[in-house]
């Protein structure tokens, strides 16, 4: 049979200068149903002994869990009761063997409207589990920005709630207005090496950014995979996260190529040929290639110029002319770009062409007209002459 022992305590005769012997004892819990009513239990006939109380399963289960009293009095051979003696013990709720599980949850945002009383979470049914509050939009549309906070709680299978957990958050509908983009700080990386860096201003501010990158000196491998990376930094200095491209730098040609003919057409002489005029301009694909023209717009012209300075001034003159885009003018004077070279030739008459030489080159521009194209300006301080005639020449290397 199932019983609840007590520990043993010690028991003395109620008459302190007598002789006679323990004769036995009663208990009883809570109330003190009255001398000799309550619960009897045997005691050694000695005038002092130990004892234990057993309380039966069946008494217990009556009891609300809590506090309770346990009273006890003994009694010696001439039924002379002592004193009562009040012990305290604690009945804790009943447990299952296996671990509880979760039941249902809720959350609530700023006032606590109560437990039980707030917003249904679906909980898995198991021992353990997460409670994650799906907050839909409408509950926070009729907050105010600032400050608020989240309250969460969970209930177990026998209904009792958990503490209820509280979090913060914040709301700010002010829209966002990013600064400006100043300039961007770019890296060329080829093989693991740096072989070209640079800032470049965003002009005007905000805009977007051309980077540079010139043939011949930026380091560039023709038909080599290299990796550019780029960090945008802001109005206030801030630097943005580096964005990474990876590129192969190819052949103008190529590049020319890819930009005007799908693969199939590629594989067509007669559309992409160098001889081939898809647009019936007059100029070749050759030709539109090297003015880095569109084959595909019969109005697109190399829109080639010339300025001289007032009469009874230097004499200078200025040449213009369309080119691919991306190249440099070298100490001899001949821009190149890629797998191309352009050359300036001059005569005084209409007879062999010579190249112009460095010396009479005072100084050169190059500006991005778009599309892979440039316009090439180039200062010239010839020697005096009646006449004198220009062109640019253009040839694969």
């Amino acid at each position: 049979m199932k019983h609840f022992r007590l520990i043993m305590i010690t028991l003395l005769s109620p008459l302190a200068a007598s002789a006679a012997n323990l004769a036995g004892g009663e208990w009883f819990i809570d109330g003190d149903p009255g001398t000799g009513t309550g619960r009897a239990f045997a005691i050694p006939p000695t005038p002092s002994a130990g004892a234990s109380v057993t309380i039966p399963v069946a008494i217990m289960e009556t009891l609300d869990s809590g506090f309770h009293l346990l009273g006890i009095r003994v009694k010696d051979q001439l039924n002379e009761w002592g004193p009562v003696r009040w012990r305290g013990f604690h009945k804790a709720d009943p447990r299952p063997t296996r671990p509880l599980h979760l039941s249902a949850g809720e959350w609530f945002i700023d006032a606590d409207p109560g437990v039980g009383s707030g917003t249904a979470i679906p909980l898995p049914v198991a021992p353990y589990g997460s409670a994650s509050p799906q907050v839909p939009a409408s509950a926070l549309n009729g907050l105010a920005d600032g400050y608020h906070l989240l309250g969460l709680r969970i209930r177990d299978e026998l209904g009792h709630w958990g503490s209820t957990r509280l979090r913060g958050f914040h709301i700010d509908r002010s829209p966002v207005i990013p600064p400006d983009i100043e300039s961007v700080e770019y890296r060329i990386i080829r093989d693991g090496s740096e072989v070209a860096s640079a800032d470049v201003a965003a002009s005007p501010s905000g805009s977007s950014v051309t980077i540079p990158v010139t043939h011949g000196k930026a380091g560039l491998l023709l038909d080599a995979p290299h990796l550019l990376q780029v960090i945008p930094i802001d109005s206030t200095g801030q630097r943005g996260h580096a964005a990474y491209a990876s590129f192969a730098y190819k052949a103008y040609s190529v590049a020319w190529l890819e930009a005007h003919f799908n693969e199939s057409e590629r594989s067509n002489l007669e559309i992409s040929g160098d001889s081939a005029d898809p647009d019936q301009d007059g100029l070749s694909n050759q030709q539109e290639c090297l003015f880095a023209l569109n084959p595909r717009d019969g109005g697109d012209a190399a829109q080639a110029g010339a300025t001289i300075d007032p009469p009874g001034t230097s004499g200078n003159l200025t040449l213009g002319f369309r080119i691919p885009a991306g190249g440099s003018v070298g100490s001899d004077g001949i821009y190149r770009t890629s797998n191309l070279s352009y050359t300036v030739r001059q005569n005084a008459e209409l007879g062999p062409w010579n190249p112009v030489p460095a010396a009479w080159i005072s100084g050169w521009s190059l500006t991005d007209v778009g599309e892979g194209a440039a316009r090439l300006r180039m200062d010239l301080a010839p020697p005096p002459a009646p006449k004198r005639f220009f062109h640019l020449m253009g040839e694969a290397n």
